[in-house]
């Protein structure tokens, strides 16, 4: 979704300011369902872990997709380990 509207914009500078609420509308509504998601999921663990335990996990995943996401950004900047 990122892609197509990226390819928009540099396809099209002019794009109406409806055209781009529309857009970011899209954008927010799917964080807000991956967000729906991931809170789902980790209360669905609630049966196997205890809340300490998925308290870790979540701070566990927190951190790794931050960590992630650093690594790719350095990696688009050029920089390297």
């Amino acid at each position: 979704m990122v892609k197509k509207i990226e390819k928009k914009l540099k396809d099209n500078n002019n794009l109406s300011d409806k055209d781009c609420k529309d857009q970011l509308n899209d954008l927010l509504s799917l964080e807000e369902k991956i967000v729906q998601e991931k809170e789902k999921f980790f209360n669905s663990l609630n049966d196997i872990l205890s809340p300490a335990q998925i308290l870790k996990l979540a701070i566990f995943d927190n951190r790794f997709m931050r960590e992630i996401k650093d690594l790719l950004i350095g990696r688009r900047h050029g920089k390297k380990d």
